[in-house]
């Protein structure tokens, strides 16, 4: 499925997929009806059955399995999965890069994972959004080059940084040489 001429199954190849974070469980219906197997978790009973009744309607519902769990505190095996993907959950939890360090720790050698989150604009557009439901956004701007790209290049961890208006993705590779303590 090529997007802006970035292939997903070139550097994703069909697998089971971690999904960090799901929240109403967008990225994995998308990546579900791409063809691949998803487990997601989120912290969140209620957003877990939002994201089911979503992964129902796009008739996905075989292909995820839904997990209560804190993203800061995993309860899989070191090394579980593949491919991990983890968006705009960071500006939400209190301790983003204990998060990170569960994504390395479950994210097995040679895996890949991605980490996106809401750019200034991005949050800007999400707190006008719930301000006119008359809701608090509550979540807070993450620099993610600082908070996750110096994070990830002290463990000697190469990434590709993507950005468009909203949105800020780094996607990386755990191999061998990189620190995971």
């Amino acid at each position: 499925m090529r997007r802006g001429g970035w292939c997903l199954e070139e550097h994703f190849p069909l697998e089971r997929i971690l999904d960090v974070g799901t929240g109403p469980g967008r990225m994995a219906y998308v990546l579900a009806r791409a063809g691949y197997n998803i487990t997601t978790i989120d912290v969140s009973e209620e957003i877990l059955e939002v994201a089911r009744i979503y992964a129902l309607k796009h008739r996905v519902l075989d292909r995820i399995s839904f997990l209560k769990m804190d993203a800061q505190n995993m309860e899989f095996e070191s090394g579980s999965f593949k491919t991990v993907v983890c968006v705009n959950l960071l500006h939400e939890v209190d301790n983003p890069e204990k998060v990170i360090c569960e994504i390395l720790r479950v994210c097995s050698q040679g895996g890949k994972f991605v980490v996106a989150d809401l750019n200034r604009k991005g949050i800007e557009i999400v707190d006008k959004v719930h301000k006119i439901d008359n809701e608090v956004h509550q979540g807070k701007y993450l620099d993610l080059d600082k908070t996750v790209g110096l994070f990830l290049a002290g463990k000697n961890i190469p990434f590709q940084r993507f950005e468009d208006e909203c949105l800020t993705t780094l996607v990386a590779k755990k191999s061998k040489g990189s620190e995971t303590g």
